[in-house]
């Protein structure tokens, strides 16, 4: 039988009224996600849809995710949670990769879809209601949206307010049937998901609740993505297996830090789970005086999702008088495999810490064990791993060898036994905390007409860990420019996989048997980009260049045009201007003209002229000084 049966029993009996998930404006009891769990049960069994089928969750709506989720968790339906915000291209071939029999979508989603897509899916789409429809208030989120008009009703949740909430839920589920199914790469052409099953799924939560402190008192800040394992499993879900309440207060953005931190001292957090570029931005924007993790209330900051800087790290804790808690896991792992802390037996500023839960080892190419102090492959072994690639057994096989699993991570454990990531073996990029894989972007790119080669790698980035960066090579000359990349990019890529620079290239170096010999090209790209910051002056008085340039600026940071920008834009109005590119746009900016940006001016730029105004505003040590392209051929 499935642990999280007995799970849901028990949160019904003690927790059914207190809160379990916060997001703006709506409060989500235990009792609630109950009731839908009990709804849907009925539901899918009406519907025909049988234990092990799967199910497509793709909305922004963050209640939607977790009632759903949780939903087919008790149902033993398999969970796939999609990006909302993936292209018509992305959504193609994951819908196709994931063979659902129901799927649950935002209509904006919908109107996504190719029409081939939607004539083959039509029958198994249930479409979510808009987060504005009239019946949508915050006072219950099925009770409210049960109101809808009677046209609206085949919408979900309001597609539930006819159904008997189910008595009991199935005991019979087998703790190997698969609970979720994350995709993790080529989204673009053969998708690769990763299959975790109910078993694992709990184990790992009790280790994790074990290693943080997790209990029923414990009041859980994440924001992160809600499409991604951060965010889904170790936010929504694990707070459930808690009964824990999670705070999801606001989209991360840097206008939002200080809403943010106000929550934690508000809503007195005791866990605040964030990614080193969230602790960068958030150190960044806050004023030297403030210390919202100082209650006594609070326990530790979690940081996931990729390297944490040893010098962020110290200055971070010193700064906020608090302690961060870095760990290191995999999508493959369903959860963190080293800890860095909070105990003291795991806890070493500078290292990933020490496994838990599991057993690691640092092998050779050979296989066999290296010796402390010495550089090679993080492999890891436990009960408790994904049950494999859906339908991939190949490459199920190419990372589970004799019970261990391949992690393609460069690591060194020292004299004490502590871990340290070092570098990677795979081919992925972590930006923003955010997983892509550059086949995924380079495929993209090849199918433009007028691109004969394209590359795609990260480069090391003080904020993000990483920028993704292509390198092209055109077919004939005037073939593809900068700004057509970056305009199909848009079109066809998810915004964490748009190049963050494009640069065209005579030819890509490779070696004997035709493979792009990728230090080449990354030393190709850092002088290209070291080129590219050859200063222009200009005078303090040219606001025309000012302004000119701030466009450039930000057409670069949003992947638009710079003829669809104006000093009125805004980013409710521009395409592209989401948190993470404003972000960008303000460190850009920085850069660019040679200043720091205090935080409170960094929260006023709310719109193109106001960024102009406010260098026209300030001393650029006597001349403003500003980049120029390389002939054209960077962005």
């Amino acid at each position: 039988m499935s642990p999280f049966v007995e799970l849901f029993r028990t949160r019904a009996k003690d927790t059914a009224p207190s809160k379990y998930l916060l997001v703006s404006p709506e409060t989500l009891t235990y009792g609630e996600a109950l009731d839908c769990v009990a709804r849907l049960a009925t539901f899918f069994h009406d519907r025909g849809i049988a234990c092990g089928e799967r199910g497509v969750i793709v909305t922004a709506d963050e209640v939607a995710v977790t009632t759903l989720f949780l939903g087919m968790l008790g149902s033993a339906i398999t969970s796939i949670v999609l990006d909302p915000g993936a292209t018509a291209a992305e959504l193609h071939a994951l819908l196709a990769a994931s063979d659902a029999s129901i799927l649950f979508m935002d209509e904006d989603v919908i109107a996504r879809l190719h029409p081939d897509d939607l004539k083959a899916y039509s029958t198994r789409i249930v479409p979510l209601a808009r987060q504005d429809s009239p019946g949508c208030a915050p006072q219950g989120p099925l009770e409210a949206r049960a109101t809808m008009d009677s046209e609206m009703r085949d919408v979900y949740p309001a597609v539930l307010s006819t159904v008997t909430p189910a008595l009991s839920l199935p005991t019979d589920i087998p703790a190997v049937c698969p609970a979720y199914i994350l995709f993790t790469s080529g989204t673009t052409s053969t998708p690769k998901g990763v299959e975790v099953s109910h078993g694992a799924l709990f184990a790992c939560y009790e280790t994790m609740s074990r290693q943080f402190g997790y209990s029923a008192d414990s009041q859980i800040l994440n924001v992160l993505p809600i499409f991604h394992a951060d965010g889904l499993s170790e936010g929504v879900v694990m707070t459930f297996f808690c009964g824990a309440t999670l705070h999801r207060p606001i989209r991360f953005s840097v206008q939002q830090i200080p809403a943010l931190l106000d929550t934690v001292d508000r809503q007195q957090i005791t866990h605040f789970h964030a990614t080193p570029t969230m602790l960068a931005l958030v150190d960044r924007a806050c004023d030297k005086d403030l210390h919202p993790f100082e209650s006594a209330n609070f326990h530790h900051i979690i940081s996931s999702g990729g390297p944490l800087p040893e010098a962020l790290w110290r200055r971070f804790e010193t700064r906020f008088r608090t302690k961060i808690v870095n760990v290191y896991g995999l999508t493959e792992a369903a959860r963190e495999l080293l800890y860095s802390g909070p105990d003291e037996a795991t806890r070493k500023i500078g290292t990933n810490g020490k496994p838990v839960g599991c057993e690691a080892r640092i092998i050779g190419d050979d296989g066999c064990p290296v010796a402390s102090g010495k550089v090679g492959e993080l492999v890891f072994r436990s009960v408790n791993f994904m049950t494999g690639y859906f339908r991939r057994p190949e490459e199920t096989a190419a990372v589970i060898r004799d019970d261990w699993l391949h992690t393609g991570d460069l690591a060194v454990e020292d004299a004490d036994g502590f871990y340290s990531i070092i570098g990677r073996k795979k081919n992925v990029i972590i930006t923003g905390g955010l997983n892509v894989y550059p086949e995924d972007v380079s495929q993209t790119i090849s199918k433009m007409p007028g691109v004969a080669d394209v590359v795609t790698l990260g480069i090391a980035d003080e904020t993000w860990g990483e920028r993704v960066v292509s390198c092209i090579v055109t077919n004939r000359p005037g073939g593809a420019s900068v700004d057509d990349v970056i305009a199909y990019c848009r079109t066809h890529l998810s915004k964490e996989k748009i190049p963050s620079h494009v640069i065209v290239l005579d030819e890509l170096p490779r070696g004997p048997t035709g493979k792009v010999v990728l230090p080449q090209v990354t030393k190709l790209v850092a002088e290209t980009l070291e080129a590219s910051r050859a200063d222009t002056v200009l005078p303090k008085s040219s606001g025309s260049d000012i302004a000119s340039r701030v466009l450039e600026l930000a057409a670069r940071c949003f992947k638009t045009p710079v003829t669809e920008l104006s000093l009125d834009s805004e980013p409710e109005t521009t395409a592209g201007w989401n948190s993470l590119a404003h972000i960008e746009f303000i460190l850009s900016v920085e850069t660019e003209f040679g200043i720091k940006i205090a935080p409170a001016d960094m929260l006023s730029i709310v719109t193109l002229g106001a960024a102009v105004e406010f260098l026209s505003s300030v001393e650029l040590d006597q001349e403003v000084r500003i980049s120029r392209n390389v002939t054209g051929r960077f962005a």
